[in-house]
């Protein structure tokens, strides 16, 4: 192989052959010592830009505990630039995006909040961004809204309803290599009671991020008894006193789609009760007339 092309002087094809050899040997802890004498023999070829790919691969593999990702980056943006002639090259072109790509994920304590009560955003895996910014909405709708707006059939029917408020939230980070992934915060104010969505965007830009958000001074707790019944009580969430005369409507689930609607009243003590024999699928959303933002709830048990 590798001999019978250096006597030829054909070192290209020698260089290609070596790595196949080293690579068919496997791949165990003295791999990178293979590699990086085969490319101080071949640097001069832009065939060596394969042994950088195959060194670049195996960083990743093995890990940012034994090579932390600014040296892989590093390295492999050096071999970028040393081998640009070399015809497989953009395999590391893209490494390099992947590992340096805007990127930022968002959660959220809890999609149900009181009112008026300040709401922590944890943004995570952020990377090479220099800002998020977060619009708020309010939707024109109630607690059964059932659309989700990272759909993107859902999102088409919830437009219309929305109305952006007047907050200007922005997080604007301090500049950081663009392999460095890190988290941050963002502190959003008590809203009023009502229905919300949240839209999360970056610069420089990547997906938009958006997230329903629910604000309701109401809560509601199923209970099974001894027969067939459920109690719900519904209760004021800030106080846990019960609220009397809420509307408690049920979904009965006679198919995956279809339903029989029930609609109950609360007593002083907050409670009413339903009779589930046939051991349905059940949906509840519990409201008054001034309050209508508790999601619909799949309270069964």
């Amino acid at each position: 192989g590798r001999d019978y092309y250096e006597k030829t002087g054909n070192r290209q094809a020698a260089c290609l052959t070596a790595l196949q050899v080293v690579e068919s040997q496997g791949i165990g802890d003295d791999f990178i010592h293979k590699i990086d004498s085969l490319i101080s023999r071949y640097e001069d070829l832009p065939e060596a830009g394969e042994l950088a790919i195959s060194r670049v691969n195996y960083m990743q593999n093995r890990g940012e505990d034994e090579f932390p990702i600014e040296e892989t980056v590093g390295y492999a943006r050096k071999a970028v630039d040393k081998w640009s002639a070399w015809s497989r090259i953009s395999a590391l072109k893209n490494t390099i995006k992947s590992m340096t790509n805007p990127q930022f994920s968002v959660s959220i304590d809890s999609r149900i909040s009181l009112p008026m009560r300040e709401q922590t955003v944890s943004l995570h895996e952020l990377r090479n961004l220099s800002q998020v910014e977060i619009k708020v909405y309010r939707v024109d709708g109630n607690g059964d809204l059932n659309l989700n707006p990272e759909s993107r059939e859902d999102y088409k029917k919830l437009k219309p309803l929305l109305h952006l408020m007047p907050l200007n939230i922005e997080r604007t980070f301090a500049s950081k290599p663009d392999y460095e992934i890190f988290e941050d915060s963002v502190t959003l104010p008590g809203l009023p009671i009502g229905v919300y969505m949240f839209e999360f965007s970056s610069k420089p830009n990547t997906e938009v991020v958006r997230r329903m958000f629910y604000v309701t001074d109401l809560f509601v707790m199923s209970e099974k008894q001894p027969d067939s019944r459920i109690r719900y009580v519904v209760v004021n969430a800030t106080t846990g006193q019960p609220v009397a005369k809420a509307h408690v409507r049920i979904k009965e689930y006679t198919s995956w789609k279809e339903y029989t609607t029930h609609n109950l009243r609360s007593d002083s003590k907050g409670e009413c009760y339903f009779e589930n024999s046939r051991d349905r699928r059940l949906e509840v959303f519990a409201y008054t007339d001034g309050d209508k933002a508790l999601p619909e709830m799949n309270l069964n048990d």
